[in-house]
């Protein structure tokens, strides 16, 4: 039976170009180690901080967003939000291609890891719920140089080569490093049952998820971790680390647990927890995401 086009093209076309991207971000990590890591990085973030408002796909996300959660802001103020997102987001990008010198060299400093020793201590699981905010990998780095050890469940990468080198890489933040999907969640919970930590970001849209308000608009919001948390008897514990400074500093904030209650109300919770972060610094989150179903409001 002659295979079909698409068959085709995961055989030879898609491998090849995914060996080009994998090698590709190999050789730019190669060729800028010996430069200090925040050099390059903010070297970068100018450059990605111009460029990417530039290219059609992102800028309509970008303003398709501002449009809906902030239709007062003025073409100005839209302009230098939509240029200072992208910088954070080509900065993230950079840590995470040098993540081995990001988990050495960023300085972290955590607040309220009480939060998290006290349920731990006692022998529950905890879920650390947080979103696309500041750099997520720097609340497990905090968590696990406070001796917390902290896994994390993600989507994985379209890039196969690029996927299997990013689970090793970041593997060292914490274990287990979970691809979502029945198997992931099966060992995630697991993981937690037995009093385990793992970090779960709820802020990309899923569809068919129940509708929960998020910063004004109601949004399909997963609530696997409220209903891991609600099934175990583990914390939900809301956690972000958001950048300081353009020299690697972060805050990574360990907030109170959510009370225990159905998955619907727990994340409800969560939402209004990460809302209040946004608002705090807007340029720190992904906006780049399509968070919310269409129709989209006329930017």
């Amino acid at each position: 039976m002659s295979r079909s086009w698409f068959e085709t093209k995961d055989l030879w076309w898609m491998r090849a170009w995914e060996r080009f991207i994998y090698f590709g971000l190999r050789s730019f990590e190669f060729l800028t180690r010996p430069i200090p890591l925040w050099q390059v990085t903010e070297f970068l973030a100018r450059i990605g901080g111009w460029l990417l408002p530039r290219l059609p796909g992102p800028r309509q996300r970008l303003v398709e967003n501002f449009a809906r959660v902030y239709p007062e802001m003025t073409r100005d103020a839209r302009r230098v939000l939509m240029r200072d997102t992208c910088r954070h987001f080509t900065r993230l990008s950079i840590e995470y291609a040098h993540f081995g010198r990001f988990l050495n060299d960023a300085r972290i400093e955590p607040k309220g890891l009480e939060n998290l020793a006290a349920p731990h201590g006692a022998g529950r699981g905890v879920v650390l719920v947080s979103a696309h905010y500041g750099n997520w990998e720097a609340v497990r780095i905090a968590a696990l140089k406070g001796g917390y050890p902290c896994g994390i469940i993600y989507r994985p990468f379209n890039n196969r080569l690029l996927d299997g080198y990013t689970v090793r890489l970041i593997s060292a933040a914490g274990e287990p490093v979970l691809h979502k999907g029945p198997r992931g969640m099966r060992a995630l919970h697991k993981h937690v049952a037995t009093g385990g930590i793992a970090l779960v970001l709820v802020d990309q849209r899923n569809t068919g998820a129940p509708l929960i308000p998020f910063l004004g608009h109601p949004a399909e919001t997963v609530t696997v971790a409220a209903a891991l948390a609600h099934r175990t008897g583990a914390a939900l514990i809301p956690a972000v680390a958001p950048r300081l400074d353009e020299a690697g500093r972060f805050e990574a904030r360990f907030e109170p647990e959510i009370p225990p209650s159905d998955p619907e109300t727990m994340m409800t919770a969560a939402n209004e927890r990460i809302a209040a972060w946004i608002t705090e610094d807007p340029a720190q989150w992904f906006w780049l995401h399509r968070r919310w179903k269409r129709p989209r409001p006329s930017a």
